[in-house]
Parts: C-alpha cells; sequence; structure tokens
C-alpha cells in the first residue's frame, strides 16, 4: 500500500524516495517559512528527545535542568565558564543588581543607568538608555537581554561567580536573541520566525568578501566582530574587484581572516567555525548560506528569557529558567555552525518539546489549499510534476506550457507578509534539472486581493496560468514577453537545432524586448490584475507539452483586445 504524503494534500506520496510532494514541500515555506534543512529527521527527533525523555511529565523547569547538562566544562567557550574567585569581590556588583531587581519588580522595567559587570577580573559596564537601547562599554547591542531574569541572578555574589566573563556572554545572548510578546498568533508564528532569522553563513562564496544586500548575520560572526573589534575592517588581498569593499565588508571573511580572535574564544562551537572557514569549500558556503536559521531565545514584554516549542500543533513560548547553567547551553548551541550536532539541541527542542513526534499544523484554510494545489497538479498529467523540483536544495514546481516551455515555481515570501512565487523559465522540462543551466526569471505578482488568499490558492492559480500560458499570456505581460522573444528568436536567428543556443537568443531577445517595454511605460502607473481562474481551468489540456519552442504560438487575440499590466522583471531580479 502505498504511503500518504507527508504534507498536508492528503495525497499518496509522490514516490518512494520523495514523502513530500511538490506542492507540500513548496508550501512550506510559506506556512512557516522553513527551509527542508531546518525540519528534524526521525534519528534527529530521537536524539533531541533523549535529552528531556526522563523528565518528561514534569515541570518545564525540570525539563530545562535536563538541557542544562548537554554542554560540560571545556566544551564551553573560556568566558562561559565559572570563575574560582572569591565572592565577596562581587558583593558591591551584587548590591547594584539586586536594587535594579528591586526596581524591575515594582515598576516593571529598569531605570536608566550603568550596571557593573565582571569581565576576567575587571569590570564593564552594561547602559541603559532612557529608550532601553543596551550598551556595554559603548558597543550598541543587537538583540535584547532579559534584565529581568539576569537583575535576580546577579543579585547573588555566589551566582556571579557561574561565568567569567559576563561582558562577553551577554553580548553572545543578545545575538541569540530577538523581541517577542508572550502572545503571538499561531498564524503569525512562520513569518515571525522567518522575518528574525539569520542565515547560516552571510556569503554563498569564500572569495566575496563585501557583505551581501539582505543578509542576516550569524550569532558566532556576530559575537566574534563585536568583542574583537573586527567590524567595518579588511578586504583579502587578490579577490575580484567586485567582491572588494572596504566599507562594509563580509563577517564570515572578517573572522576568517582573523583566526586567533576564534581561538581566544575558545570552546567546541569555535572549533567547528575555524575548521570550515579555513576548508574555504564555496559549496559548504552555499549550502549554508542557503540555510535560513529560525531563533529559539526570546525575550518578552516582560524582559523574561523565554524559548520557542511546539505545542498542540503550534509555535508557543516558555520561560526558561533562572539558571546560568541553562542559558549558557541554550546560547553555547546557537553558537554552532548549521549542520552540526551542537546547533541541534535547540534547534530540535523545538520540534520534540511535547511528545517526539510533534507536528508544526498549518491553518485549516492553508491545509484545504495544499488540496487544491495537489489536485491540481494531478489533474495536468504529464504537464505538471508531483515529484519536487529541487534546484540548489530549493523546492519547487515543474510544469509544461502549452507552448512547450517549461516553468519552475518556488516559494519566494516572508510568510504573512508577502505571498510570492518566483517563476523561471527553462526551454525543455529537462532542462530545469540541469543544475548548471540558466533559466530566465518572469516576475508575476498577483492581484492585491490574491494577497488575502492562502499561498496554496495563489500557488494554483501560477500553476494554471502557466500550464496555459498561449491563453494567459495575454493576461500577464511578462510571460507575453517571453513567449514574443521565442517566437522572435525561432523566425529570426538560425540555432541549428540546438536548444542551448537557441536559448541565449531568447535570453538577449527577452532582455532586449523588457527594456524597451519598461522604458514605455515608465509614466504608466501598473496594476496587478487578477488571474481568471475559472476560465483557465476551461482552457484544453490537450496542448503540446513537448512541443518544439516557438510552434504555434500565436492564439487569437483577447476578449476586447485588453492586455493585462504586470510588472517587468529583468533577469536575477527578483
Amino acid at each position: 500500500m502505498a504511503s500518504l504524503c507527508k504534507g498536508w494534500c492528503g495525497h499518496e506520496a509522490p514516490s518512494e524516495s520523495d514523502a513530500m510532494c511538490s506542492g507540500c514541500t513548496t508550501l512550506q515555506k510559506t506556512f512557516f517559512g522553513l527551509e527542508e534543512c531546518q525540519i528534524p529527521t526521525e534519528e534527529q527527533r530521537i536524539d533531541a528527545s533523549s535529552v528531556i525523555d526522563h523528565s518528561r511529565g514534569l515541570s518545564s523547569e525540570q525539563m530545562f535542568l535536563s538541557v542544562g547538562d548537554r554542554f560540560q566544562g571545556k566544551s564551553f567557550p573560556s568566558a562561559f565558564r565559572s570563575t574560582r574567585r572569591d565572592a565577596s569581590v562581587f558583593s558591591e556588583i551584587s548590591q547594584i543588581w539586586g536594587d535594579a531587581n528591586k526596581t524591575i519588580s515594582s515598576s516593571g522595567k529598569i531605570n536608566p543607568g550603568l550596571y557593573p559587570i565582571p569581565h576576567f577580573g575587571e569590570t564593564s559596564d552594561l547602559m541603559v538608555t532612557q529608550d532601553g537601547t543596551l550598551y556595554i562599554d559603548e558597543m550598541p547591542l543587537n538583540g535584547p537581554l532579559p534584565l529581568s531574569d539576569l537583575s535576580a541572578w546577579l543579585s547573588n555574589p555566589e551566582r556571579v561567580r557561574s561565568i567569567r566573563s559576563w561582558k562577553v556572554f551577554l553580548i553572545s545572548m543578545s545575538n541569540c536573541t530577538i523581541r517577542a510578546n508572550s502572545f503571538v498568533s499561531p498564524d503569525s508564528w512562520g513569518g515571525f520566525l522567518f522575518q528574525n532569522s539569520w542565515d547560516g553563513i552571510d556569503v554563498p562564496d569564500p572569495r566575496i568578501t563585501m557583505r551581501m544586500p539582505g543578509s542576516k548575520v550569524h550569532p558566532f560572526l556576530m559575537t566574534i566582530a563585536m568583542i574583537e573589534g573586527l567590524i567595518g575592517t579588511g578586504t583579502v588581498a587578490g579577490a575580484p574587484e567586485i567582491f572588494q569593499d572596504n566599507d562594509n565588508p563580509s563577517h564570515a571573511h572578517t573572522v576568517r581572516n582573523s583566526p586567533d580572535a576564534i581561538t581566544r574564544f575558545g570552546g567546541e562551537a569555535a572549533s567547528e567555525w575555524s575548521e570550515i572557514l579555513e576548508r574555504n569549500c564555496a559549496d559548504e558556503y552555499r549550502r549554508m548560506h542557503l540555510s535560513s536559521v529560525h531563533p529559539r531565545l526570546v525575550v518578552d514584554e516582560y524582559s523574561r528569557l523565554n524559548m520557542v516549542v511546539l505545542i498542540s500543533g503550534a509555535p508557543t513560548t516558555v520561560p526558561v529558567p533562572i539558571n546560568a547553567g541553562i542559558w549558557k547551553n541554550l546560547v553555547h548551541s546557537t553558537m554552532f555552525p548549521e549542520g552540526s550536532e551542537g546547533v541541534n539541541l535547540v534547534k530540535h527542542l523545538f520540534w520534540v518539546w511535547e511528545s517526539v513526534d510533534s507536528e508544526w499544523l498549518p491553518s485549516q484554510p492553508e491545509i484545504n489549499s495544499s488540496r487544491l494545489l495537489r489536485e491540481t497538479i494531478d489533474s495536468m498529467n504529464e504537464g505538471c510534476s508531483s515529484i519536487p523540483s529541487l534546484r540548489h536544495q530549493k523546492p519547487g514546481i515543474c510544469v509544461v506550457g502549452e507552448s512547450g516551455i517549461a516553468y519552475r515555481v518556488e516559494a519566494f515570501a516572508l510568510p504573512g507578509i508577502t505571498m510570492k512565487f518566483y517563476v523561471t523559465a527553462y526551454p525543455s522540462k529537462d532542462h530545469v534539472s540541469r543544475p548548471n543551466f540558466s533559466g530566465i526569471n518572469i516576475c508575476i505578482d498577483p492581484h492585491e486581493s490574491g494577497f488575502h488568499l492562502p499561498t496554496g490558492d495563489i500557488c494554483t492559480s501560477y500553476i494554471l496560468a502557466l500550464r496555459h500560458d498561449n491563453s494567459s499570456r495575454y493576461r500577464i505581460h511578462t510571460l507575453d514577453l517571453l513567449l514574443d522573444a521565442c517566437e522572435w528568436t525561432t523566425e529570426n536567428t538560425y540555432w541549428g537545432n540546438d536548444l542551448d543556443e537557441w536559448w541565449e537568443y531568447v535570453d538577449e531577445a527577452f532582455t532586449r524586448m523588457a527594456e524597451e517595454d519598461y522604458h514605455e511605460h515608465d509614466e504608466i502607473e501598473e496594476t496587478l490584475p487578477e488571474v481568471d481562474l475559472e476560465e483557465l481551468e476551461g482552457t484544453s489540456d490537450d496542448g503540446q507539452e513537448n512541443g518544439t519552442p516557438g510552434d504555434d504560438m500565436n492564439p487569437e487575440t483577447p476578449p476586447n483586445g485588453v492586455r493585462w499590466q504586470w510588472y517587468i522583471g529583468l533577469e536575477g531580479e527578483p
């Protein structure tokens, strides 16, 4: 008996090797903001669950105490380890933090001012400004700190001894945490976590020395750059000029060129980062860069530390006990590079906190939309495949238009913010699976009303429009430009039945036509119309899914001569 798709469509899995269909795999990102690499395997679930299995059924505090035993001794960075200094030397520090704790308990917030914190036998200052901005020794912190928890812990001089350098630890903690209210609606968590996620590494290639636009720096790289004063310095000698940027360097590049800084930080996480940076492997960089890592540690409106976990099918937060040992384990785990065993502690506890087989469930409208998408895919037979189309580890849906052109649809959106899909065209279905073959990106945005629909419904409209491209070209301007470029190339160039060469000519023609059309319409405010799903569904599916490019690409003029205006995206532009 065939197994069911592990998604939400309710249909069979597409093959023995593909547990989830192309539709569900693609929608997964729009529902939860998750990449496939962020979902644990069965073995990883069991491993993460083993940490807390013996405390299941007890309080969350007891479960967290189990977590506090994960890393021991020298596995921590030297700054995270305890100090042997006599507790009496911290009496003055504890008095100040004790007063702060009383203030927070009575008023709900800490007073602006300077608060001393130990740093390897010296004293640094945590500064709180009037607007709540945090600095350590005049260095602004990137994320929040659970000041209520910290003030309670540091008010006891014996507890101060649990960490050698609170300066380094708090900088690390601030880079691992985000701010979140205690209540976030279940439907908003995916977008919220994705919006606040960070890249596994901030560049896709070790040769790139400048910071990539929109990249979000990993907590470890940010921490090293901050404590060593490395931010804003350096380039790589001999790197191509396009990769050079003295004013805005990549943190990966900066830290890689400062190996002593990693050594000084120390610990297992630093050792693994050192090995990755020394290998200088482009494939490894690309894999990590394509990983969007969800945060797990949040500071609520009461200045308390919480961890995001899965309960009853939806993310929620549970308070982390006021315990430096637990804090060290959670922060240290977050500092490990993506793909390592160390990071799996905090990453996978999210999934198994309630049970080893807990699942993050979409809303009912989202589930219904995934079923519609899968039924649409299956109805197209050879025109669309339920087997995920993978390029650079990213899943998508492959659909062959009646024109013979193949299209790949990939989720390209922040869930809950914009629900968009990225469309790339290829000369044939076979070309979609060729990793080094470049397709042509065409920008298609749904009508404004579409943003209020479940993403499965939106994706279905894309699939139908692309399958019936000979008809929908008159409703989608960029698609019409592409097919115009195909027709022009077929009629005006010699390509010797070589599809690769033909596609190069098509690419050139499309770019030229798009640029010319853009200038013709640069004074017009374009509107984004709805795709008429009923009309497209009624269109015959007898087209040439394996037809010759350029053949039979001249259907009748659309009713009323209306041509929909869509934003024109040039190649390489999302």
